[in-house]
């Protein structure tokens, strides 16, 4: 059977497997299907900080990414890091709030704060040395 895959199949969270169209330095755009394209921005493609993106994701290369957002005027946002492959996000931006207790890992660093990606959603933090609390607890 052949099933075709236009742009009003797609819905959210769905996996999918498409071939890079083009990229460049804000991200690379993902052919799904003949007539349906996907946006992946520059933060969505690895959790690694990627120096060039256009020698990792190169024309017609096979990737596998999952459905982030499907706009009302058809635009396709999706990611191609693999913990969300995997996993999905399963916190969304509405259920974050002060005090809330997350894991991370550590994607960046500057002299005065590191970039944390947080597990278990698409976004990242900024964690300041006075913000460690160390008092009895290890940090890994």
């Amino acid at each position: 059977r052949i099933y075709k895959f236009g742009p009003t199949s797609i819905k959210q969270n769905m996996i999918f497997v498409g071939y890079v169209n083009q990229t460049n330095d804000k991200g690379c755009f993902i052919r799904l299907s003949f007539n349906c394209v996907a946006r992946c921005s520059h933060r969505e493609l690895s959790e690694k900080p990627l120096l060039n993106a256009n020698g990792t994701f190169f024309a017609n290369r096979l990737v596998v990414g999952r459905v982030l957002n499907v706009k009302p005027d058809g635009k396709i946002d999706v990611t191609l890091k693999e913990s969300a492959v995997k996993f999905g996000y399963e916190l969304e931006d509405t259920q974050l709030k002060t005090g809330l207790i997350m894991k991370g890992r550590v994607a960046g660093f500057t002299r005065t704060s590191a970039i944390v990606a947080l597990m278990g959603c698409k976004f990242n933090g900024i964690l300041k040395p006075e913000d460690v609390n160390t008092e009895g607890k290890s940090i890994d």
